[in-house]
Order: C-alpha cells, then structure tokens, then sequence
C-alpha cells in the first residue's frame, strides 16, 4: 500500500476533510469508498438524526449507526419506536429530546438506552416519566449540563425531583414548567447557590417571600445566571437587577402592577434581550421608559400586556410621542426586534426614526394606523429603509388604490425550513 493510499484511510484525515463536505449530500457517497471511508462519513452524517431515520434501517444494522449517534429527536408518539431501540447502545449519545412521551405496559423502562454517561442535554417536552428513571438519569448522567422538562407526569414526586434536580452537580441550563407541584422553595434555594448556573426558566411564581428567602440564606444568588425567564411580581425587578448583574436575557411575566419595573434596568448594561408581559392596568413613565436607551446591547425590546396597549405618560402628564421616541432608540443601534404595545402619539413618522437609528431591525410592532404613501416619502432614494426587515405588524394599513397589495408583505416571518435527514448509506 503506496503512503498516498495510507493516508486516505487515516480517520483523522478523513474526518477533516469530510467535515468541510456536511452540507453537501456528495458526502453520502464516500460511504461506498471502503470500510475507513464508511466509518467517518457516517460518523458524521449520523450524528444528529430524528428516531424515524435510524427506525427505518434495518434492524440488524441500526446498532452500526446508533454508536455513532450525538444527538436523537423524537417528535411525537413514538412509544413502538422506544420498544424497537431497547436493545440498542448509544454510547455517543449527548442529547436526547422526547417529546409527547406515553409509555406502553413497561412505563419509562423503554427509555433506559438513552441514559448514557455521555449525555449532556436531556430535552422531556411531555408526558409519563417516573421516580426510577431520575434516580437513574442522575446516578449515571454526571456529564448532564441542560436540562428541559415540561409536563413530566403525575409519576413523579416532589421528593424525587429535587432530588434529581440538586443531585447533578454540572448543571448550567435548567428549564422547568407546566409542574408547579414539584417545583419547591428548597429547589429554588439549591439553584440560587450555584456559581455555574447559567440560564434559569422557571415555570411557576417566585413571590416575594421567596426572594426575602433567597438573600438571608444564600450568599451571592444567582450570580452567574445570564438569561432568566419566569413570573414575579413587580417588586422583586428591582432585586434581579441588583442581584443579577450578568444578564443578557430577561424575560418576566409581571404579576401586579404597584411598582414601576423599568426604573431599575439601567443596572443590567450586558442586556441584550428584554421582554415583559405586564398586567393590563398598569402605567409607564415616560422618564423610565427613554431611560432605556442607556442599554446600548439590546438586539430586542418586547414591552406587551393583556390589553390592547399600556398607558404612558411623563412627569407632567403628557403621553408618549415621536421625540420621546427617537431619545430611547437613538440609544439602541443593535435593535433587532421591537414591540411597543403602548398607547401612544406616534405617527408614521416614527417609522422613519426607527430606520435612522435601528438599521438592523427585523421586527416592528410599534404603529397603530400605517399609512405607506406617508412612509414612502420619507423614505430614502438610493437605499432600502429597512433593509433586514422581516415582520411588520400593525393595525391599520392604508395604500394607494393603484398600489399592488402583494409589494408590501405586512405580516410575512421569515423561516428556516428544517432540512430533509440525511438517508441511510447505502453499503
């Protein structure tokens, strides 16, 4: 065998050199080169797959690919496909995402070859797990780094959960909801203490007491948490901007509407996203609201409630209007996505601010009547207004009668069509 030869057949080669060609379906051929070639080919066309692809091989061959497999989707009810993989190995496997998960005669026994010690990232997006299957998870997953769970299933006690939950150490991504029974003060506390906790969802109320809790007992909470995504009521804003200094993503659900929760977000500097969803009686400041500007990192601004829009006014009583405007997203030049649902004197006017100050924006709901003949002349000659815009909602749209309504796409999101799995290799 000449060194040419040789070298074809080093996996460490081959793999470089395959990497570069994995969007390019001229890769599943190579796995008809020889065995080398298979072997790293489908180590990487076979690293994320969805469960029908590996269902549809034969079943005396998905052992050769299962090995290979990092990470595994299930979408839907696939109970005979969990039966139909119970013997099979992923030693590879790294993430596993079950969704609508209702298990046959054996319960959550026909999930067991999916807890793997190499598994980081474990998705449960509904369904029927059970006491067992956490004990097993978390004696056996210590690599375990995210974890998802919605809807778990009433199986599952309060006193397995946590114990779940505190048992694994690495934790960096937690995201819990639909289970307020099982999420506890005593889980709330273990998580506020640790220094590698990253991102936090938590899908029931933290009230008050809680946070009082939270700072007598514990020592710097949460202080590396970066993005943070639960309901709280307004007094607790204040003690998250204090407390979390890191975040680049807050997404609250408010509660009440006593105190104003803008007033304290000048301290987050690192935000990059901020959505609040406020109750529908509640009433901004002007001063608070512009004083936003000074969060020059923010890609969106999502400020909604239940209503059809929020008052604002400044201290002297007046509303919100088109220089008041332009002094918060002046400050705000990353902006991508922007919803103001606020009662509020813009013109359409305030359209043509948003694109001096905002060229990146690919999301707008801010006006309530838009007229285009209006837009369009304060629009440049030379140069798109809103070059990356995507989505564009409002209430009222007025066009010229001899203007073709398809040239303006009003409500028209831009989406990424998932890619077709790759086949099986034919060898």
């Amino acid at each position: 065998m000449s060194a040419t030869e040789q070298a074809l057949r080093l996996p460490e080669l081959l793999l470089a050199v395959f990497e570069l060609m994995v969007s390019d379906r001229s890769l599943v051929p190579t796995t008809q080169v020889n065995r080398a070639w298979f072997d790293c080919a489908t180590s990487i066309l076979w690293r994320k797959v969805y469960s029908r692809v590996l269902y549809r091989v034969a079943e005396h061959r998905r052992q050769i690919y299962a090995s290979k497999i990092e990470r595994l989707e299930f979408d839907g009810e696939e109970a005979h496909i969990h039966e139909a993989f119970q013997g099979l190995q992923f030693n590879h496997l790294k993430t596993v995402t079950l969704d609508l998960f209702n298990p046959p005669k054996g319960g959550s026994t026909c999930l067991r070859q999916y807890i793997q010690p190499t598994l980081q990232t474990f998705n449960f997006c509904g369904g029927d797990l059970d006491d067992e299957f956490l004990l097993q998870m978390k004696a056996t997953c210590s690599r375990l780094r995210a974890v998802t769970i919605n809807l778990p299933g009433p199986r599952v006690t309060p006193s397995a959960f946590l114990g779940f939950i505190s048992g694994l150490e690495c934790l960096e991504d937690v995201n819990l909801n639909d289970m307020e029974g099982l999420l506890s003060d005593a889980m709330f506390l273990d998580l506020a203490g640790r220094s590698n906790l990253l991102r936090l969802s938590w899908g029931t109320s933290i009230p008050p007491r809680l946070i009082t809790r939270t700072s007598n007992e514990t020592v710097a909470p949460f202080k590396s948490v970066r993005k943070l995504t639960t309901s709280v009521s307004t007094s607790s804003v204040a003690w998250i901007s204090q407390n979390m200094v890191h975040l680049t993503h807050l997404i609250l659900k408010l509660e009440d509407y006593k105190e104003d929760v803008l007033k304290p977000l000048p301290k987050l500097p690192n935000l990059k996203r901020l959505r609040f969803s406020f109750e529908p009686r509640t009433v901004l400041s002007t001063e608070s609201l512009v004083a936003l500007r000074s969060l020059n990192k923010l890609e969106t601004l999502d400020l909604a409630s239940k209503s059809r829009g929020m008052k604002v006014y400044n201290a002297r009583g007046g509303t919100f209007q088109n220089p008041d405007f332009e002094n918060l997203i002046s400050g705000l030049p990353l902006l991508r996505q922007l919803s103001l649902v606020i009662e509020a004197q813009l013109s359409v006017r305030a359209g043509a601010i948003l694109a001096k100050h905002c060229p990146l924006i690919e999301e707008c709901n801010i006006l309530k009547n838009f007229d285009t003949r209006l837009l369009m002349a304060l629009a440049p000659e030379d140069k798109p207004m809103f070059p990356f815009l995507q989505r564009l909602n409002v209430r009222r749209a007025t066009f010229d009668r001899h203007e073709e309504p398809q040239t303006l796409d009003l409500n028209q999101p831009t989406l990424n069509q998932p890619a077709e799995p790759f086949p099986e290799p034919l060898v």
